[in-house]
């Protein structure tokens, strides 16, 4: 079993990871509220995603005031589990109908607004995703340590229809991360089959990784599994759970770190879902 191979005693991230039951920082389900239209709208142009460069941000109206925090996701995986296809998607970029091998660094800007629980207040999140392939990783030593270089959190993905991938899954946190770093850790799962619930994954001929093994591995780690999968449809619902959590665990980091958080009740074996709208 998986859960086996992972490093004990758990990091400091993974226990607070453990710790933060979803939704208790954010509002999970704020992008859905008309209140939320003003700051969504200032995402689009034309009613598709606004692609933002890297000195670029949303602008909102003078009457509004909204602060923007800045992190770094480094997105790791062997190759061909869906590193570039996860950052267009949360990007709202066309999918890649081919796989290619990304060649050096590729960085996607991503702004996600969120509404605080304590304050009421809402900030622009502003995450920079970096996606390099496993060859120029392998090929070049400095690559790596550069995609590392300054990184709040991690993206550890594996496929659903490539058991290895999630075998993998160990060695690729070792090699992320260190004991003593402060990082936000995410596993996600892509090319999951299906819209529905874990169960159901058994379910599909191609799927050659169970929910026992997802859960197991989970509870082992304590760090929290999103999946992906799915027709993109371009709704704000389908990215939603996974922005609104990697914020929150950044949120609830930065502050354990400014010392203003207190320990949180326990939410271990719970799964996120990022297949559809």
């Amino acid at each position: 079993m998986l859960g086996a191979a992972c490093s004990w005693p758990p990091t400091c991230c993974e226990l607070m990871a453990r710790s933060l039951r979803p939704g208790s920082l954010v509002h999970v389900d704020w992008h859905r509220s008309a209140e939320a239209k003003e700051f969504f709208s200032r995402l689009q142009h034309k009613k598709k995603r606004r692609q933002f460069g890297l000195l670029e941000a949303p602008v909102m109206p003078p009457s509004i005031s909204v602060d923007t925090v800045n992190y770094k996701v480094f997105i790791s995986g062997k190759s061909a589990v869906g590193k570039t296809t996860l950052a267009a998607r949360l990007a709202g970029l066309d999918v890649p109908r081919m796989h290619y091998e990304t060649t050096g660094i590729e960085t996607t800007v991503v702004f996600w607004p969120v509404k605080l629980r304590d304050s009421g207040r809402v900030l622009f999140f502003r995450f920079q995703f970096w996606d390099c392939g496993e060859n120029s990783l392998r090929r070049f030593d400095h690559l790596l340590p550069s995609c590392k270089e300054q990184m709040d959190a991690i993206l550890f993905l594996f496929s659903f229809v490539d058991h290895a991938s999630f075998v993998d899954l160990s060695s690729q946190i070792a090699r992320g991360t260190g004991a003593s770093d402060n990082i936000v850790k995410v596993v996600v799962g892509t090319k999951a089959l299906g819209l529905d619930s874990f169960p159901r994954f058994d379910l599909f001929m191609h799927t050659d990784v169970t929910e026992e093994e997802v859960r197991s591995f989970q509870a082992a780690s304590g760090i929290p599994v999103f999946r992906v999968g799915g027709d993109v449809c371009g709704g704000w619902g389908e990215v939603a759970p996974l922005l609104n959590a990697l914020a929150e665990l950044l949120w609830h980091q930065d502050r354990l770190a400014a010392g203003k958080m207190p320990p949180q009740p326990s939410s271990r074996g719970e799964t996120g879902d990022l297949a559809g709208c």
